[in-house]
């Protein structure tokens, strides 16, 4: 896949929705471009009402490999009480999951799990 030229035709729209915004992480997380996922999504600045729940999802993904990032997009989710339904996502949760149990941090994991343990899906 060209990101170079995928990224030109996204720089070429107009107030990018979440839908292209998500396209993006996603096709740069897809191709192992887990670097550009992180770099790209900083540049944003998105607001809060462009951030879903698959948007934060594949960042925490790609944070795996940048765990300093990852660490701050969570802290700056749990500071933000209209990101609360986000954090209770099960895919968030997940994703979260991976990226800290992959770089240590088992206790951020349990405490995760914890809070998440109602929905079967997490102890996959």
């Amino acid at each position: 896949a060209d990101m170079n030229q995928a990224q030109h035709v996204f720089e070429c729209i107009e107030n990018a929705s979440t839908s292209s915004i998500r396209t993006m992480l996603s096709a740069y997380y897809h191709n192992k471009l887990y670097v550009q996922c992180i770099d790209f999504f900083k540049t944003l600045q998105i607001t809060i009402e462009k951030l879903d729940t698959k948007c934060v999802s594949i960042v925490f993904k790609a944070c795996v490999y940048d765990i300093g990032c990852g660490q701050r997009l969570h802290d700056q989710l749990q500071l933000q009480k209209e990101c609360a339904t986000i954090l209770c996502d099960i895919e968030v949760q997940s994703s979260l999951i991976a990226m800290y149990s992959k770089n240590g941090m088992l206790t951020k994991c349990e405490s995760i799990f914890e809070n998440a343990k109602t929905d079967i899906a997490i102890w996959n």
